[in-house]
């Protein structure tokens, strides 16, 4: 590697580890991170019982739970696990994409994957999908090598390595998201084509089944939670709402306009810039993506007849993504329920991002063009980091926990029931209270009393135990209200107003509304009501 190319690299790297690093040095989380800690300090057993409730596999909650045995119940050590993998999705640049595609596509790889905004969002969550996506990249590039030196036909064995890194990834990715299952699925099937193709030798066919079929014996364990996983979400009983315009739109233009993005802009600049900014923002989106689109489609054109090795990274990158979400779509039928969605897509970004470097580096744009794309792209990357930034080191982000705790005792200091509907409302509440070691043994004594107030029968019940005992459930309110000191209550909303379903349901059912407050969440991005009730005969 030449100074040049090594000085680029250091630069790519160092400007991406910034950009990740400044808002991940935060205690805050939402509820989809605070799931992952309350289920990542169980025991292991705990961990598969309790995990066989929700929707992912389990391997990345085991290795945060390793991360946990290490650092200790750290939130910043646990997001810095997630930037980890988003380093070292991008370190297969120089690793194995200069090897196999040459410097220009590395380095360019290796960008696209520290500046993509998307990318950048999810590597500060404490997730499995930076860990999801370097595994199905890994897998990606092994399978370009091993088809590649199937197609050579020169009598010489498939390294060994490539196999075994091959089947490891691959079991891997399945064991971190069902999306990244997927995706090894057709990464597998790409291999088992090729192998049919062009008749391989009969040593390579007994490698990939003996891959194959270890992968599937090592996950059986597994099979029949993934089989009851997929009764229980049929019918449009996921959360994923149906398909509309909107989900549409963010499918195609995710990569560039993240969840944090819009808000950022009122916050940053100010309400005219809100008006004004969002707009802007998904002009340049919509640009890129149809510079990105053409590059892939040109770059195909151009490698028609030469250059067979950076042609199968292109076509089968773009065919790899493009599956993923046909895959989802077919899924989602079988299941009559929604299961396609924006965000699962990032697991299979990387391989479309290569194809992208691929097509990017053959056609040779001319180089304003490329600047010109490049600084678009940097700009939208700079401006996720700042409004995440913004958003993860706001002191709102402990008002609604400070608004709970003042309301959730009486004056005698006895404790009022906090409850919702809706767990993602409490589950926050509930891991920092496991966190910060104010539930533990001594729940009944110390801190807010939690309770999940729905119907939780059926196999989703499990779920939650994670959150114990800091949080308890039941389907009573009213006897919980009729049993608690005064006879009162709080019952906590979110994106609801201070007039919600729940609150009037309760009101009709005889209970009176004492007080309410809205408080807003800066990084869970959520408004929240606190709503003081008192059941009828109660002083």
């Amino acid at each position: 590697m030449s100074q040049r190319v090594r000085i680029g690299y250091i630069a790519v790297f160092v400007v991406g580890a910034v950009l990740m690093l400044a808002p991940a040095l935060t205690d805050v989380f939402w509820f989809d991170e605070a799931y992952s800690i309350a289920l990542a300090r169980q025991s292991l057993p705990e961990i598969w019982r309790i995990g066989a409730a929700d929707v992912h596999p389990l391997l990345y909650y085991v290795l945060l739970h390793g991360v946990c045995a290490v650092f200790g119940e750290s939130v910043v050590a646990y997001r810095l696990f997630s930037v980890a993998g988003m380093i070292a999705t991008a370190l297969l640049g120089p690793k194995l994409v200069r090897r196999d595609f040459g410097v220009r596509v590395g380095l360019l790889y290796s960008a696209l994957v520290l500046f993509t905004p998307y990318a950048l969002f999810q590597a500060t969550e404490i997730r499995m999908y930076s860990w999801a996506m370097f595994t199905v990249m890994l897998c990606f590039l092994m399978m370009l090598r091993i088809v590649y030196a199937l197609r050579q036909k020169s009598g010489e064995d498939v390294p060994f390595s490539w196999w075994l890194v091959f089947g490891i990834s691959s079991f891997a990715a399945a064991s971190l998201h069902y999306y990244a299952l997927l995706s090894a699925f057709m990464l597998n099937l790409m291999v088992l084509i090729e192998l049919v193709r062009v008749r391989a030798p009969r040593r390579e066919a007994l490698r990939f089944v003996a891959s194959a079929v270890l992968q599937v014996a090592l996950y059986a364990p597994w099979l029949l939670t993934l089989i009851a996983k997929m009764g229980d979400m049929t019918g449009g009983r996921f959360w994923i709402a149906p398909l509309g315009v909107k989900s549409l739109v963010q499918l195609v233009l995710y990569p560039l306009v993240t969840p944090a993005m819009s808000i950022g802009a009122a916050r940053l600049f100010g309400d005219e810039a809100s008006a004004l900014l969002p707009g802007v923002l998904m002009v340049v989106a919509v640009v890129l993506t149809l510079c990105a689109a053409g590059c892939l489609l040109a770059g195909n054109i151009a490698l028609q007849k030469s250059g067979e090795r950076p042609a199968m990274a292109l076509r089968r990158g773009a065919v790899l993504y493009l599956g993923i979400i046909v895959l989802g779509g077919v899924v989602s039928f079988a299941l009559g329920t929604t299961v396609l969605y924006y965000r699962y897509l990032v697991i299979a970004l990387p391989p479309l991002l290569l194809a992208l470097a691929v097509g990017v580096c053959k056609i040779r744009a001319r180089g304003r063009w490329r600047a010109l794309a490049g600084a678009m792209l940097a700009v939208l990357a700079l401006f996720q980091t700042m409004s995440a930034v913004e958003l993860a080191y706001d002191p709102a982000n402990s008002a609604v926990r400070d608004a709970v705790l003042e309301v959730a005792y009486t004056d005698d200091g006895e404790r009022r029931p906090v409850v919702s509907n809706d767990i993602i409302a409490l589950g926050t509440l509930a891991t920092h209270e496991l966190v910060d070691g104010e539930a533990g043994e001594t729940a009944s004594k110390l801190g807010p009393e939690l309770v999940y107030a729905d119907d939780i029968s059926g196999y989703w019940s499990a779920a939650y135990d994670c959150f114990a005992p800091a949080l308890t459930c039941t389907e009573d309110t009213e006897t919980l209200a009729s049993a608690a000191p005064n006879g009162e209550i709080i019952w906590l909303s979110r994106n609801q107003g201070e007039d919600g379903a729940a609150v009037k349901d309760l009101l009709e059912c005889g209970l009176t509304k004492l007080d309410a407050q809205t408080i807003w969440s800066p990084y869970e991005r959520d408004t929240y009501v606190i709503t003081l009730l008192r059941v009828p005969d109660s002083r």
